[in-house]
């Protein structure tokens, strides 16, 4: 997928405190609007009003209060609002999960939403939205404080305010649980031989069906995320190691370098050599 240079990319920055990174980014904003953007880490949006709306992917979604947005690393989205928009913002990486979770993902399939080009939101009841509510301004004092054991009470806070999510909006999600699955086997094991036998064998389903599963949840081919999953390591290895562009080929699970570099350049919308170049310039 050719980047669209009017989509503007935001990195997380890792800010640090007493040489310790930053799990998590929160914030309750009333901005009316935004340019459109990716990132390269996941968020979450708690709607507290039913005025506004936002784009993902160039789809509208007008905001109900109780709505929760999952956006993944590749939704492109902005606001173009006149009036007072009202919501929490969490903007966290992949380690804040895997501190959070252990990798243990099976029990919380919403999560399955951040890894998934799914932009609908859920919508929680009254009770659950104001314990979310709650756990979101605990989550900014504590962020914002950073005192004594502080990631591990992120970590803690974060992992309620997914429970509660997870346990109203989760009974729906069950299907994706070998998808849920398949994407965290890439996750763990992308620079090795993959393939979707083996993870449809783990799963106890069909290479087809597992195949059916990708297709009607995330909209592509287990072998398309496996490759996006291996150039994002690629872009990220290019831009923060010395290795050779070949070493990089080679880390990633590639094994032919034509067919890397014609993948790269569509991924990236040039080289991978270009693409050091203009990061380090």
């Amino acid at each position: 997928m050719k980047t669209n240079k009017s989509i503007q990319k935001l990195p997380f920055s890792h800010p640090q405190k007493n040489g310790t990174k930053e799990l998590i980014k929160i914030y309750r904003d009333q901005k009316p609007s935004f340019a459109a953007h990716t990132h390269d880490f996941f968020e979450l949006m708690l709607i507290n009003t039913d005025d506004g709306f936002q784009k993902i992917n160039n789809r509208r979604f007008d905001f109900k209060k109780r709505q929760v947005f999952f956006l993944s690393m590749f939704n492109s989205h902005e606001m173009n609002n006149t009036v007072t928009t009202d919501y929490y913002n969490i903007a966290f990486g992949p380690e804040l999960l895997i501190s959070a979770f252990d990798k243990n993902f099976s029990s919380y399939p919403v999560i399955g939403r951040f890894f998934f080009d799914f932009p609908e939101p859920g919508i929680l009841d009254d009770d659950s939205y104001q314990s979310a509510v709650m756990l979101c301004e605990l989550l900014i004092k504590e962020n914002k404080e950073k005192k004594t054991h502080n990631a591990i009470i992120v970590c803690s806070l974060f992992k309620a305010l997914m429970s509660i999510i997870s346990r109203f909006l989760g009974a729906d999600e069950k299907d994706r649980l070998p998808v849920l699955y398949a994407l965290q086997y890439i996750g763990e094991n992308y620079s090795q031989k993959v393939t979707t036998a083996k993870v449809a064998r783990d799963c106890g389903l069909s290479s087809s069906r597992l195949a059916q599963l990708f297709r009607s949840t995330v909209g592509r081919s287990f072998k398309e995320l496996l490759i996006q999953r291996r150039l994002i390591e690629a872009k990220k290895m290019l831009q923060q190691t010395n290795l050779t562009v070949y070493q990089v080929m080679n880390e990633c699970g590639f094994t032919d370098s034509s067919y890397f570099n014609r993948a790269f350049v569509n991924h990236a919308g040039c080289s991978p050599g270009v693409f050091r170049k203009r990061t380090l310039d």
